[in-house]
């Protein structure tokens, strides 16, 4: 299957992708697909409905739709590509970058966002968030094992110049 480009919309995001799938063997879909994603994501909360109140998740939520607690904004901009069999997506190599001039969540905003995310044999690494806010920067890195049961982690975040007083009045503190 070769796609030469798809390209649509959804309320308001948007997306773009081109490549091939070697449909052969149903069980082993091999693909080679490289995209772009326009995402507004108030948009999430209607396209995760499914997994809203009535879902398992939202018991551990006091019965609400986490969306609605974690209230996403804001506009994100994706470029990616994606080798590999995509019934089994841990196995496959992927390599995204994330940009976004402002979003928010939790009510905490950024003024500017990147991320750097690479998957390649099971593995996950970000090389690179770069987060813009309260007049300060949070840079940091992870990495995440997929092939192991209890997905062990790492996480290195560099936090310098966010100011309290400015943070405090996006939060209930």
């Amino acid at each position: 299957l070769n796609l030469s480009k798809i390209s649509g919309k959804y309320l308001n995001s948007g997306f773009q992708i081109a490549g091939d799938i070697n449909t052969a063997d149903a069980s082993k879909l091999d693909a080679n697909i490289n995209g772009q994603l326009n995402i507004n994501l108030e948009d999430l909360k209607e396209a995760l409905k499914k997994f809203s109140a009535a879902g398992e998740s939202a018991n551990n939520y006091g019965g609400k739709d986490p969306l609605e607690q974690i209230k996403p904004s804001g506009l994100l901009e994706a470029q990616f590509s994606l080798n590999g069999n995509i019934n089994d997506i841990k196995s496959c190599v992927i390599a995204a970058k994330l940009f976004s001039p402002s979003i928010s969540a939790y009510g905490l905003k950024t003024q500017g966002c990147a991320l750097e995310y690479n998957q390649a044999e099971g593995l996950i690494e970000i090389p690179v968030i770069d987060l813009s806010l309260y007049d300060g920067r949070l840079k940091g890195t992870a990495k995440m094992n997929l092939t192991s049961a209890n997905l062990p982690y790492w996480i290195e975040a560099d936090i310098q110049g966010v100011r309290i007083e400015k943070l405090k009045l996006d939060t209930a503190i």
